[in-house]
């Protein structure tokens, strides 16, 4: 997933905070085909949903082993005006394909092929991890996403353009091989690279492609006619277009692994309705059974957790982003995401009542359609009672956290009130405007906000706290120590502690940051630098801040600096956006010097697009003064450190890999 990407789906998960409840509550148990067709009729009548401007998908519910609903909404091809049938239009499924790579694993371990707790060495041939821990990766660490590897983000699973273009699993696995850098099974975090792993693990075990596999075992069983791993021309010309959030058409593309266990599966929404009625009956449909019912009762129960009212992943399915909205109910889910759609999968087990719903273009209806669907069919919430631990005593939650996944998502934590949290993101849009969220603890370890969202922690032995969970993060506390010269309700202050978390800081700024003295020439061009080469296959505690020396040498010799004299002299700010301007072009956005915005003050022609470039990204901190007629950057005025820290904190974020 890559960093618009990701953007879309933090705006996404915004947007349903802010969502009223669109559709009544109802008494529970009224699950009928009447009662969904009405809510679904409902649904999809809601100005808030007419404005997200989905151009098709489809809804499928099932209950028992039957099919309660289907319907296709909007158009697979716009332009053709081309219904969405849920029975033949086909649609990618991304991360869903997960759940029929741990449904194929399962069926492995029945047969004894597959031991879950055994070393993943043992089934993998010549590829080979070099695993610093004594604790051995095994297959169910790979399930349920605690293999300890580093951020499936660096094994990134690419987007081929070219439809003709093969590209073997074993090869990617060999060239992407990531490092363990947690002790395995320790703590959660979303692995893509895992799962293409298992998915090469059946090819070995079974001695069949993997799309043989799966087409033999799970699709043919399951009368899943419309479904494959691979993207035949056949299936392309069945597959929905897609379409970025623009509206416009985004061209076709498979992956890389072509037949991948992470997210190449393309399949019908009523193939995916087979799928789910099989999981709900103890693995059988239609009287062919495709697991055994203990096989399937172990995949649905959570196998990792934070917290017991906020748990993880089971083998294969994992909680709902909108854990607050499970009223009581046992509810396991699978998403899909990518370039051009979004897909829910939720099942509940205990009901035998699943749905699906799927969506060409990326939007955040399926968040909302699971909150309706719950508040109209599973309405009793929990009523929950707030704890008062005094102020002191939540100091130990205090700290700065680092996403697993994504390093450079920072949050903040410092204790509010008697049994309040204040959280805060490095990422301005995410607050909704808000300067703090507040989270009020309902237990030892768990707060929740006004919306009704989780915060969980990870306590240790000694009850100290290494990690955190919420809707957007799942972050580990970074234990870097504060410099001491800056204060904690300083303007600047989580700026300078997000650059310093993330070690992209001068390698002679040790332990003073001096947040007044004007930045030199050479300390710029070094955080510049280490901001725009990051790589998330480096984890942060292996990084190390810059050598000045060194990251000026590479800007000279990239064609970023002209000179390298005067490296020890204070920059202007106008020379300092200009050197990032260049920089950013040639390292990470080649467009950057396109970017318009209304300035005012006094500029160097020289240095008026670099200026217009920071301006327009919005990379910099309280200095700046807006006006009606524009933005005065203050443009020849010295840069001061806080201030060079605010534009790479920002650039943190907007300028991602």
């Amino acid at each position: 997933m890559d960093r618009k990407a990701l953007q879309a789906i933090l705006v996404m998960i915004i947007v349903v905070q802010l969502l009223l409840t669109g559709c009544q509550a109802s008494e529970e148990g009224d699950l009928s085909t009447e009662e969904v067709s009405k809510f679904v009729n409902q649904f999809f009548q809601q100005e808030k949903i007419k404005k997200m401007n989905v151009p098709g998908g489809a809804v499928v519910v099932v209950k028992g082993d039957k099919i309660l609903y289907e319907k296709g909404f909007g158009y697979a091809n716009l332009d053709k005006k081309i219904a969405v049938d849920p029975k033949k239009t086909v649609f990618q499924m991304a991360s869903t394909t997960k759940l029929f790579t741990a449904t194929a694993i399962m069926q492995l371990v029945e047969q004894g092929k597959i031991d879950l707790n055994k070393d993943i060495q043992a089934y993998l041939g010549d590829i080979k991890f070099d695993n610093p821990y004594r604790n051995p990766i095994t297959v169910k660490h790979l399930l349920t996403h605690t293999s300890g590897f580093a951020s499936s983000e660096t094994q990134k699973i690419d987007f081929e353009r070219d439809l003709l273009k093969f590209h073997p699993i074993k090869t990617f696995l060999q060239t992407h091989i990531p490092p363990v850098v947690r002790k395995p099974g320790e703590v959660f975090m979303y692995d893509s690279y895992g799962y293409t792993l298992l998915g090469y693990m059946i090819e070995k075990v079974s001695n069949l492609p993997l799309e043989q596999y799966m087409k033999k075992n799970i699709f043919q069983p399951l009368e899943m006619k419309n479904s494959t791993l691979f993207l035949s021309p056949e299936i392309l010309i069945k597959r929905s277009l897609e379409y970025d959030p623009n509206g416009n058409v985004i061209t076709p593309y498979t992956w890389a692994p072509t037949i991948d266990g992470a997210a190449g599966l393309n399949a019908t929404p009523h193939d995916i309705a087979n799928f789910m009625i099989s999981h709900l009956n103890s693995g059988v449909f239609k009287s062919k059974n495709i697991l055994d019912s203990k096989t399937v009762m172990a995949m649905h129960k959570y196998q990792s957790e934070i917290h017991p009212t906020y748990p993880d992943t089971t083998l294969g399915f994992e909680n709902s982003l909108l854990t607050q909205d499970h009223h009581n109910q046992y509810v396991i889910s699978k998403g899909g995401d990518a370039e051009g759609f979004s897909n829910l999968l939720t099942l509940l087990p205990e009901q035998k009542v699943g749905f699906f719903i799927v969506g060409n273009k990326p939007s955040d209806i399926r968040q909302e359609f699971y909150k309706q669907f719950m508040n109209r069919f599973y309405p009793n919430k929990k009523h929950l009672e707030y704890m008062k631990t005094p102020q002191e005593k939540l100091q130990r939650f205090a700290g700065t956290f680092m996403d697993l996944r994504k390093d450079f998502l920072i949050t903040h934590i410092t204790p509010y009130g008697d049994g309040e949290l204040a959280l805060e993101y490095n990422i301005s849009f995410v607050n909704n405007g808000k300067k703090k969220i507040i989270y009020r603890q309902i237990d030892p370890l768990l707060f929740v906000n006004d919306e009704g969202q989780l915060l969980a922690f990870k306590e240790n032995s000694d009850g100290s706290i290494t990690y955190m969970k919420n809707l957007l993060s799942y972050s580990q506390r970074s234990e870097v120590p504060y410099f001491p010269d800056v204060q904690k309700d300083d303007d600047y202050a989580q700026q300078i502690r997000n650059v310093q978390v993330s070690k992209l800081l001068p390698s002679t700024w040790n332990n003073q940051f001096e947040p007044n003295q004007p930045i030199t020439r050479g300390e710029f061009v070094t955080m510049t630098m280490l901001v725009l080469e990051v790589s998330p296959t480096i984890e942060p505690e292996q990084r190390k801040n810059g050598s000045i020396t060194e990251k000026v040498k590479k800007a000279m010799d990239l064609g970023i600096l002209n000179n390298p004299d005067k490296m020890d002299e204070p920059i202007q700010r106008q020379e300092a956006a200009t050197i990032f301007m260049r920089a950013a072009k040639k390292l990470r956005m080649p467009e950057i010097d396109k970017l318009d915005a209304q300035i005012t003050g006094e500029v160097n022609d020289e240095s008026t697009q670099g200026v217009k470039a920071i301006v327009a990204l919005e990379l910099f901190g309280p200095e700046v003064t807006k006006t009606n007629t524009g933005v005065d950057y203050h443009p020849k005025q010295y840069m001061l450190r806080k201030e060079a820290a605010a534009l790479i904190s920002e650039a943190i974020f907007k300028l991602a890999p």
